[in-house]
C-alpha cells in the first residue's frame, strides 16, 4: 500500500536523532501534516509501497525551499555546513570546514605516453602534471577544467575513476565513514605530498579523495 502521514511521521520520529529534527519538530519548525500533504501529489505517482523514509527525503527539503529556512536552523546539517536538495529532493548533507578545490575523472590507459600524445592531439590540451604513472591534462592558461589518464596506482589496491581534492581530507574521510562507504585504501601520506584516501560507492566506482600536504 502507499505510504501514509502516519508512516512518514513514525519514520521522522524513528530518525530524528540522525537527521537533528527533534527541537525544529517541538518548537513547530517543522509542520510535517502541511509538507507531507504538498508532497502527498508527487509520492502518489511512484510505485506503490513507497519507503517511508523515502518520503521523508522528500518532504524536509521542502521545508527548507518552501519556509525559507536553512539546514542549518532546523538541525539537518551542523552549523557552519552548507546543505542544499539535489535534484531529485534529497538533502544532501556536507562536512563543515571541508571544500572541494577540484574534481577530475581518471582514466586508466595502459600505455601512458602514448595515451597522452593522442589526448594533446584531439584536444589541444597541454601535458600540467607527469609522476610517469599518471598524468593530467588542462587546456593552455585553465586549469578549471583538468583531465587526468593513470596506469598502474602505485600504492592503492585499484585505479580510482575519479579524483576529489579537498582542503581538509580528514573531514572528508570522516564524512565518508558516517555514510558508511566502503574505504577501498585507509587515508594514507603518499610519499609525492598528498594525503588520500578512496571510497567505492554503492555502484563500484573508486573515488580518489585528496588534499596536497
Amino acid at each position: 500500500m502507499l505510504p501514509t502521514r502516519t508512516d512518514a511521521q513514525a519514520c521522522v520520529a524513528g530518525t530524528a536523532r540522525v537527521a537533528g529534527v527533534n527541537d525544529a519538530m517541538a518548537s513547530g519548525a517543522v509542520d510535517l501534516d502541511r509538507l507531507f500533504d504538498a508532497s502527498l501529489p508527487r509520492v502518489q505517482h511512484r510505485a506503490v509501497g513507497l519507503r517511508a523514509l523515502d518520503i521523508v527525503g522528500r518532504v524536509l527539503p521542502k521545508l527548507i525551499q518552501s519556509d525559507g529556512l536553512h539546514a542549518e536552523r532546523v538541525g539537518l546539517v551542523p552549523t557552519g555546513a552548507v546543505g542544499r536538495t539535489s535534484p531529485r529532493g534529497r538533502l544532501r548533507r556536507y562536512s563543515p570546514g571541508m571544500d572541494v578545490v577540484r574534481a577530475m575523472p581518471l582514466l586508466t590507459v595502459t600505455d601512458l605516453d602514448a595515451a597522452l600524445d593522442k589526448y594533446v592531439q584531439v584536444t589541444g590540451m597541454e601535458v600540467v602534471m607527469n609522476h610517469g604513472w599518471i598524468a593530467t591534462l588542462a587546456p593552455s592558461g585553465d586549469s578549471a577544467a583538468q583531465l587526468s589518464l593513470i596506469a598502474t596506482d602505485p600504492t592503492g589496491p585499484v585505479n580510482p575513476s575519479a579524483s576529489i581534492e579537498v582542503d581538509d581530507v580528514d573531514a572528508a574521510y570522516r564524512a565518508a565513514m558516517d555514510a558508511e562507504l566502503e574505504i577501498v585504501y585507509e587515508i594514507t601520506n603518499e610519499e609525492w605530498g598528498v594525503r588520500r584516501f578512496f571510497f567505492r560507492d554503492s555502484d563500484g566506482n573508486v573515488v580518489n579523495v585528496l588534499s596536497h600536504m
